[in-house]
């Protein structure tokens, strides 16, 4: 749990851990080891971040809501059964492992920066094709290597699936 400014983690953080993240304060969850959580963690607030660093490799085991709020990635990955971006934003460079979704009526937001952000499972897949906005900030690429929606794109997308082709 943090409250206020950044927890950096560099070790191992044991499976059966639940993360805390404060929402009262700008607070910022930084895991630069490995570290399976037990459950999701609980976005409500734009305050609350969950960074993951360059080596970092966070899984979470169960389908994580991003209610509001950020998840950043360094170069890092994250693995989640489902990801779901209600109004909350996943930035950065590195890798998603399990689908992202958006949800009907709520735009979560996913930019590209630094580097790849790839996407090893489908992308928006649950039918809510405007729900999620993908942008390309600085020096950043998105990569898909499964199905992806009809979220709102903007900028130069890399598609890793071979069988894909531009009608």
């Amino acid at each position: 749990s943090t409250s206020g400014g950044v927890l950096d983690v560099t070790g191992t953080i044991a499976s059966g851990i639940k993360f805390v993240i404060s929402s009262a304060a700008a607070t910022t969850l930084k895991i630069e080891g490995t570290a399976t959580a037990s459950s999701a963690i609980s976005f409500s607030s734009s305050n609350q971040t969950l960074e993951i660093g360059a080596s970092g490799a966070v899984t979470i085991n169960a389908s994580e809501t991003l209610t509001s709020g950020t998840i950043k990635l360094d170069g890092g990955s994250l693995t989640t059964s489902a990801l779901t971006l209600a109004s909350g934003s996943l930035t950065g460079h590195g890798t998603v492992t399990g689908t992202v979704n958006g949800t009907f009526g709520s735009a979560g937001t996913i930019t590209a920066t630094g580097g790849v952000l790839e996407f090893k499972s489908a992308v928006d897949g649950g039918g809510f094709t405007s729900a999620t906005n993908f942008t390309i900030g600085s020096g950043g690429t998105l990569k898909f290597d499964a199905a992806v929606g009809n979220g709102n794109f903007g900028g130069a997308i890399q598609i890793g699936r071979a069988s894909w082709r531009e009608r």
